[in-house]
């Protein structure tokens, strides 16, 4: 019951990730439009393609994670980091910039999702 519960909260929360970068996080900016580079020098009005978007290092959190549920606990667990780290990071940065209340609906998903995947990874037996 309790890989189950681990493995609903895990998948619900990539799944909730992966809506929540596609949709707009800040002026109408999706997640796949955010430079990286956002996450380091502050919150800038530049665009971003794909690859070098805040979508690449999700993806890659994402990816580990679900590499994690499947076999490994605590690589689930530096997956749900890694995601924290990164949506988190990325509101602190535009906390300097904008008020939180301007920031959008997919913000929001990809943090509420990071913090589900890293409790499904929490609650995962050991292994």
């Amino acid at each position: 019951m309790r890989m189950v519960l681990s493995w609903l909260l895990g998948i619900g929360g990539l799944v909730a990730v992966g809506f929540g970068v596609t949709r707009p996080w800040f002026e109408g900016r999706r997640g796949t439009e955010l430079p990286v580079a956002d996450l380091f020098g502050g919150v800038t009005r530049d665009t971003a393609s794909l690859l070098t978007s805040l979508a690449a290092p999700i993806a890659v959190a994402g990816l580990v994670s679900l590499y994690g549920l499947l076999l490994s606990r605590g690589l689930a667990r530096v997956g749900g980091v890694l995601l924290v780290a990164v949506s988190l990071g990325w509101v602190a940065q535009a906390r300097e910039v904008v008020s939180l209340g301007s920031l959008e609906s997919g913000v929001w998903n990809t943090v509420c999702g990071s913090l589900l995947v890293l409790v499904g990874a929490a609650t995962a037996r050991r292994s």
